[in-house]
């Protein structure tokens, strides 16, 4: 019997074992493999480190937990950025899962750096009546949209950051960043916000709708993308702060080295 096909005879447990364990292995140890920078997710580190500081982040989670895998590193990404940049942090979510998924995301962030809740960044999380009213409604106040409480119950006419920014319009907003699966999503900003107040309009996507979003980014009607896990990798190096996205972009690469040995 020859190699080739003693190879083809090994018993598929113990492939699947091997390769288990590889990717397991390089979770827990990332390899260190590099990971070119695309031009999309350059142009979005590029375009949230132009802003001035002070300048504030309105920052969108609409999504749930099955893609936290792909989404919560590139928000844990904007975080740090914003935060060392000396930005404002606005956080809501369109989804009802997403308050949470944030919550988590923004505690582990903040504790890294001085800052304060109500005066660097604040989470007003999630309000029920449909994302099309309730965008529309936020362009009005802010306050009244949510009904005067942020996700923790604080009124928000106790928060200082709520005072200097009442509206979500161009006025007081300088910078949207949307975390989407699907709809609602960026492109309900899109419709309801970013075309008719002027504010840029950037996405963190997942991998499978890089394609719908790529003739908006063309337009301009997007300023940036990350394009799903390989594109949080290359956000992460960017910031310096490699991470799971790094991790799991070595997890890919390892195995398919092994799948085509």
């Amino acid at each position: 019997m020859s190699i080739y096909d003693r190879m083809m005879n090994i018993d598929r447990r113990i492939i699947y074992t091997l390769l288990a364990f590889i990717v397991f292995f390089t979770v827990l140890k990332p390899l260190g493999l590099p990971v070119k920078i695309t031009p999309e997710t350059q142009a979005f580190y590029d375009s949230i480190e132009s802003l001035p500081e002070g300048a504030v982040i309105w920052l969108d989670t609409a999504y749930g937990p099955g893609t936290i895998g792909e989404l919560n590193p590139m928000v844990i990404g904007v975080l740090h950025q914003a935060f060392r940049n000396k930005l404002k942090v606005i956080v809501t979510s369109m989804w009802e899962q997403g308050p949470q998924i944030a919550q988590d995301l923004i505690e582990q962030v903040a504790a890294q750096y001085d800052v304060e809740y109500g005066v660097d960044y604040v989470h007003l999380g999630y309000r029920p009546g449909g994302a099309a009213v309730v965008l529309q409604r936020l362009q009005e106040s802010i306050e009244e949209a949510m009904a005067g409480v942020d996700h923790l119950g604080n009124s928000l006419a106790d928060l200082l950051l709520m005072k200097e920014v009442p509206r979500l319009t161009k006025e007081y907003v300088d910078y949207i960043v949307v975390f989407e699966t699907g709809s609602p999503g960026a492109g309900t900003y899109l419709t309801y916000v970013t075309e008719k107040q002027g504010i840029p309009l950037s996405v963190g996507i997942i991998a499978m709708s890089v394609p719908d979003a790529k003739p908006f980014l063309d337009s301009g009607q997007y300023t940036a993308i990350i394009p799903g896990a390989r594109g949080a990798a290359e956000y992460e190096l960017l910031l310096g702060i490699p991470g799971k996205a790094v991790a799991s972009q070595d997890a890919i690469s390892a195995a398919a080295l092994f799948a085509y040995c």
